[in-house]
Order: C-alpha cells, then sequence, then structure tokens
C-alpha cells in the first residue's frame, strides 16, 4: 500500500511539472514580454536532479544539496 502510495505521489508530481511546461510554451507562444515570478531554487534543483537519482545511486555516488533560504525571482 505504501508503494502505491509513492507511486501516485511521483505521478501526480510528474503531471504538474508536465503542466507547468506546458503552461511555459504557451506564454512563450503568446509573444508577451516575460513575467518575473519568485521561484523556490531548491525546488527547482530538487526536479532537475531527481531523474538522475537512480543512475547516480547505481555508481553509489551521493548527492547533497545545500539550499538557498528563500525563492528568488527568475
Amino acid at each position: 500500500m505504501m508503494e502505491a502510495n509513492e507511486s501516485l505521489a511521483h505521478i501526480q508530481r510528474d503531471c504538474q511539472r508536465a503542466a507547468d511546461v506546458v503552461g511555459r510554451i504557451r506564454s512563450l507562444l503568446k509573444k508577451s514580454p516575460p513575467q518575473p515570478t519568485l521561484q523556490d531554487v531548491n525546488k527547482l534543483t530538487e526536479e532537475v536532479v531527481a531523474p538522475l537519482h537512480d543512475r547516480l545511486s547505481s555508481h553509489e555516488i551521493t548527492a547533497t544539496m545545500r539550499g538557498f533560504a528563500r525563492p528568488s525571482a527568475v
């Protein structure tokens, strides 16, 4: 049961990430000026590193992240 919940959480996170990407692509296609928004750099970094986790683990590599204190405007 715990594995099913974890799988559903991963699916939900991936769906949200895909929706965010589609939204950003749509805003680019509108050719409107970019709107700076606050972004959680820690979260962005985790999203980039997450797909690499299995690969790093298979090579017995441990990644340690030090986070930023607050979101930054990007």
